[in-house]
């Protein structure tokens, strides 16, 4: 049995086409940890009630709604829309809106991109300012997701959903796994690896 395995594996190569040097298989477990990380401290934060009321009481949600909404209502008005303006409420004339959840304010996306960088190798000052960094460009693609929403809402209804449930997450946990490479392969420390 061994003979054939051996025989097998220098016919597809399998030993080379699956080698990974050393460096390598710490950096996998390394984005592997910092990943589990960020998606258990996200749920912890957002999904159990214990721990996301006392959040909720402290008005982080509501400054978040005015700004996505305002921003947005700025994007509106700006491209020559007529708008009603009724934080968390916002709606092109003419048409039903939007309301702005606390679940579509980004919160989430920004604590797994925060806690990733946390968890990540790097030097603590360097992670401070890009966590802010990062979510700045994070609640900006927000405010750019809400406003194609929006005007989804005001020129075809029926597709509102469909854009809202998923064509737009994509745009950020896109924008998150750029952060995060972005964030490995300048200032995480990545390792040299060998080129062999």
């Amino acid at each position: 049995m061994r003979q054939k395995w051996q025989k097998i594996t220098k016919l597809f190569n399998i030993n080379k086409a699956f080698y990974l040097p050393e460096r390598l298989k710490k950096e996998i477990k390394r984005f592997i940890f910092s990943f589990f990380w960020s998606i258990v401290c996200a749920t912890l934060i957002f999904d159990f009630l214990l721990i996301h009321y006392p959040l909720t009481q402290t008005n982080l949600d509501l400054i978040f709604q005015i700004g996505l909404t305002h921003s947005t209502n700025f994007l509106l008005n700006l491209s020559g829309f007529n708008t009603y303006l009724q934080v968390p409420y916002l709606a092109i004339q003419g048409c039903q809106g939007i309301i702005f959840a606390p679940e579509c304010l980004g919160l989430r996306h920004i604590t797994i991109f925060s806690v990733f960088i946390i968890t990540y190798m790097g030097k603590w000052r360097i992670k401070l300012l890009y966590i802010f960094v990062g979510s700045i460009i994070l609640i900006l693609v927000n405010i750019i997701r809400a406003y194609i929403i929006a005007l989804s809402q005001y020129f075809d209804p029926t597709k509102t959903d469909l854009i809202h449930d998923i064509a737009s997450p994509p745009l950020m946990y896109l924008t998150i796994l750029f952060l995060w490479i972005l964030w490995m392969e300048k200032w995480g420390s990545p390792p040299n690896y060998d080129k062999t």
